[in-house]
């Protein structure tokens, strides 16, 4: 486990976070976990994308001046080797993914209808070496009067802002699926307002869409063995928290596919009701209309069968 960040922060704190790619590899998983910080939304506005360019790659930066691409909702700035037009075709999908998640009725493949307004913008960075990334966050922190100590991680995603770095192609390579989630997180956060703290429901749409695209990422025998051994939360205990632990974003992860498979229609409204800041009790209740035994016990059959979602 990687030596967490320190924090120092004024009030309103901030927070940045990211998840790893969990590999079969136990140093890989070493390589890949991120650490919390404690968060509320800082003061400050968020850049738009000229500013979020500035922030990203400034004029006075040693770094030579990226690579632009651009795709419906998606920009990438990069000054590393990356196949730059695949990765936001990549990331395009997941896009999709996304906002197919949001249309009750629909399949999961459907376009976006020609009435449904162009998503908000997600631009994310790619740097060619850690230490142009690790200086980025603390031009973030500074952006929003805040500072971060030493980061560890390979990937944050804050507010409007994502991140990772190249490093080496077998790195990247590994990073990819963490850069999905990340860029989930954003997507997220711009398009449906929901908060980027390391609650279960931001956590769990981000870890259900890393693992649609990349389900080597997590073992899903590994997900039913842990929780025949009591080693995930009752659910109420999980959408209960402000900030779940690394550990348990599995679990949400697979409570948000079985949300897909079974109550799709009111992903919708289950958003705006924990943006609205409803209780775990009538999420379940009021707008799932259901208990929370039943919704545990389907939620242990969908684990407990070892199977990705159809």
């Amino acid at each position: 486990m990687m030596r967490r960040p320190t924090c120092d922060l004024p009030r309103p704190a901030f927070r940045a976070i990211a998840l790893g790619t969990c590999c079969l590899l136990a140093a890989c998983m070493a390589a890949a976990q991120p650490a919390t910080q404690p968060h509320s939304l800082p003061a400050g506005t968020d850049p738009d994308p000229a500013a979020q360019r500035r922030i990203c790659f400034p004029a006075t930066s040693p770094t030579k001046a990226p690579a632009t691409y651009r795709r419906d909702g998606i920009i990438l700035w990069t000054d590393a080797p990356v196949d730059g037009e695949a990765l936001v075709k990549h990331l395009e999908e997941v896009q999709s993914h996304l906002e197919a998640m949001f249309r009750p009725g629909q399949p999961a493949s459907a376009s976006r209808p020609t009435t449904e307004a162009s998503p908000r913008p997600v631009a994310l960075a790619v740097y060619a070496r850690a230490p142009d990334y690790d200086q980025f966050w603390q031009r973030v922190a500074a952006h929003y009067n805040g500072r971060f100590g030493a980061i560890t991680t390979e990937g944050f995603s804050y507010r409007v802002f994502c991140a990772t770095s190249y490093d080496t192609p077998e790195k990247f390579a590994r990073r990819r699926a963490l850069l999905c989630h990340e860029f989930a997180h954003v997507w997220l956060f711009q398009n449906r307002g929901l908060r980027n703290d390391g609650n279960w429901l931001t956590e769990g749409i981000a870890t259900a869409v890393q693992l649609h695209f990349f389900p080597e990422s997590g073992d899903r025998a590994d997900f039913a063995r842990w929780m025949e051994t009591g080693q995930m939360l009752p659910l109420k205990r999980l959408m209960d928290l402000a900030r779940i632990d690394l550990k348990h974003y599995w679990q949400a992860g697979t409570l948000v596919e079985l949300l897909l498979l079974r109550y799709r229609e009111k992903l919708p409204a289950v958003v705006s009701a924990f943006n609205e800041g409803r209780s775990a009790y009538a999420i379940v209740t009021a707008v799932l209309e259901t208990d929370m035994p039943t919704l545990q016990r389907q939620w242990a059959e969908h684990v407990r069968a070892a199977e990705p979602p159809r």
